[in-house]
């Protein structure tokens, strides 16, 4: 109740050092009139972008540049090597743990390779590795990308005894791009999402658009859709990621 005096008695004050031509300013939404953007709306947006469930390193990205005004610094300091050895978990490979909800892939495309791992989504985006494999092969011809269509038709063991197959696969298009766009159409299998990664992004995962690839030297009229993935936050998230505690139970 105190703001509206707050504001009428504020003053703007300048900040940079030496001769400055051009005056540069930013204002947090906290300096929001009574009306508009209150503090509670912004305390609950700030829970929300760092909540366990549904909190993430984009939407505290996103907080910071949009209610408080202010620059993003990407950090990439490596988590303590101790914070990561106690989290580990003893599962043989090749079988989803209990706490796996789905399963979900990525492939990254090599001069004489295609490497895939398959991971394991639970609650809170916990996840478990459950195979990293090797598909040797060029990939200008088509041997290794017949294995990796095989691969999708695959199922892998869980903790209960069912079976699950993927429900996505992220493809790589930055090497052997002509042969990765035919493949996506080839298999025509809405779980294969085409990737592209990029420096920066607003999002991590940004709107997927069309592009035209060529067959045997013709244009096709359709292309295929491509996702591009900002690496910044992505690196980001992970380290975020690995710098959570694991509550360890204690003899």
């Amino acid at each position: 109740h105190h703001k509206t005096w707050m504001l009428e008695h504020g003053e703007w004050r300048a900040m940079a050092d030496g001769p400055c031509k051009t005056a540069g300013f930013h204002l947090s939404s906290l300096y929001s009139p009574i009306g508009w953007r209150s503090w509670k709306e912004i305390a609950a947006a700030w829970e929300s972008a760092i909540d366990k469930q549904t909190g993430s390193a984009a939407a505290i990205k996103t907080f910071k540049n949009t209610e408080l005004g202010e620059t993003w610094v990407e950090e990439g300091e490596a988590p303590d090597w101790q914070r990561l050895l106690e989290r580990r978990e003893d599962y043989p490979i090749g079988t989803i743990p209990a706490g796996g909800l789905l399963l979900a892939g990525g492939a990254d495309v090599q001069k004489d390779r295609i490497e895939v791992s398959i991971w394991a989504w639970g609650r809170g985006k916990e996840s478990w590795l459950i195979e990293h494999r090797l598909l040797m092969g060029d990939t200008a011809r088509n041997e290794v990308w017949f294995a990796l269509g095989q691969l999708l038709a695959e199922t892998w063991t869980h903790a209960s005894g069912c079976r699950m197959p993927l429900v996505r696969l992220a493809l790589d298009t930055g090497y052997a791009t002509q042969e990765a766009y035919a493949f996506v159409r080839a298999v025509r299998d809405s779980r294969i999402m085409a990737v592209k990664g990029i420096a920066q992004g607003a999002a991590l995962i940004g709107t997927p658009t069309a592009v035209d690839v060529s067959a045997g030297g013709k244009k096709l009229r359709r292309g295929v859709k491509v996702f591009s993935v900002a690496g910044g936050i992505a690196k980001l998230e992970l380290y975020n990621n690995l710098n959570k505690t694991s509550d360890v139970a204690s003899d």
